[in-house]
């Protein structure tokens, strides 16, 4: 029968695995406590003697247990947050505890082993199981039988079921690749007659990542979209760009529209706080590059409208259209030309320049340069 203790603590959906690997739990706190406190009162340390269950040492030690328990699970939850949305490779591995990475699957299929030239034996070739055959190419990827097979005396062929040696999708090979023999097995020689197929690579950091932020409860923090919205709350600041590992590894470009130094250092200043840099990454606030397009207009007032209102319209139009484009963005000759034809007050225009779509340089907005509106006579 459990003890008081064992049913309040001692059940393994009490203990919880840190991003060391150890598992933590307050039955362990308290062992570990017991052990030390023993081991001292042995080598004459300490003066509590009498640390069994029931006695008040041990009550104390089970008491100290529970906030330290939390302060533990605390501690985890804050590292899990602070470096999962930036970890990779062998450390996200670590940090993601009993949550393995899914491994991909081996590719799969037939080699068809034969005696060239139709000949045949009078005895048996034996064909044993993880005989390996390669793909006669730079990767020279390998596959291997699955189980022991023998071609018979007087018998030209036969096929061997094999899998790739590896997983990967690279392993999904096409008819007639795999014909090199590792080894020699009498005069036989190997080819796949038909594809390898079922070969899938191991899950990769993104899918990873985001499968343990979901298990922490936290999808969001420290990935690109959670930037770009923190970014977005600052006044002033109408677009933004992420760029992972702008720098190097480890840092952040925040890439900011409009190219204002003010705002700029504000943003950086609000990212440089430490609960807006997880798992250490190290936020850097740029301005977007800023690359002026001069836009010259011809229009036709509309009756009732004089040439001052039809040009102001036409204005705050093309102004409205240039504040609404956005890091990267292309600009659309034709969204343009929508915007001024369905601009109130004109009954006919004709778009000098720009005269063709347009791609900004990489990590640049496209503003308005010099507008020229002019009354066609």
């Amino acid at each position: 029968m459990p003890t008081e203790s064992e049913e309040i603590y001692g059940t393994e959906e009490y203990e919880e695995k840190l991003f060391t690997g150890t598992t933590i739990s307050e039955e362990i706190i308290v062992d570990s406590m017991f052990m030390f406190y023993r081991s001292q009162f042995e080598d004459g340390k300490s003066p509590i003697e009498y640390l069994e269950e029931g006695g008040e040492a041990r009550n104390l030690l089970e008491a100290y247990a529970i906030p330290l328990k939390e302060y533990f699970s605390t501690l985890n939850k804050g590292v899990l947050i602070q470096f999962l949305p930036h970890s990779e490779g062998d450390f996200l591995d670590i940090l993601g505890g009993d949550i393995l990475r899914e491994s991909g699957g081996k590719s799969s299929g037939y080699l068809l082993f034969y005696l060239p030239d139709n000949m045949v034996k009078d005895y048996d070739i034996v064909i044993p199981s993880y005989f390996l055959a390669s793909t006669d190419n730079e990767e020279s990827l390998e596959f291997e039988t699955i189980t022991e097979v023998t071609l018979p005396a007087g018998t030209n062929s036969i096929l061997v079921p094999a899998k790739s040696l590896y997983v990967g999708s690279e392993y999904n090979t096409v008819a007639n690749t795999i014909n090199i023999l590792e080894e020699d097995l009498d005069e036989l020689e190997v080819i796949n007659p038909e594809a390898f197929i079922g070969g899938t690579d191991n899950e990769d950091d993104e899918h990873y990542r985001a499968r343990l932020l979901e298990d922490a409860g936290i999808p969001d923090f420290g990935s690109e979209d959670w930037f770009k919205d923190e970014a977005l709350t600052i006044e002033g600041v109408n677009d933004v760009l992420i760029v992972n590992q702008y720098k190097g590894t480890n840092t952040i470009g925040i890439i900011i529209a409009p190219s204002v130094e003010s705002i700029i250092n504000i943003a950086q200043d609000y990212f440089n706080q430490g609960s807006k840099r997880p798992g250490g990454t190290w936020p850097v606030c740029l301005g977007a590059g800023e690359e002026p397009i001069d836009v010259t207009i011809e229009i036709v007032p509309a009756d009732g409208y004089t040439p001052e209102e039809a040009i102001s319209n036409v204005e705050s139009s093309v102004i409205n259209f240039f504040g609404k484009q956005k890091i990267n963005q292309q600009l659309i000759e034709n969204d343009l030309r929508q915007v001024i034809f369905h601009t109130e007050g004109i009954n006919f225009y004709d778009l000098i320049t720009p005269t063709n779509d347009l791609t900004p340089s990489e990590h640049a907005i496209f503003t308005l340069g010099n507008l020229s509106i002019a009354i066609r006579e």
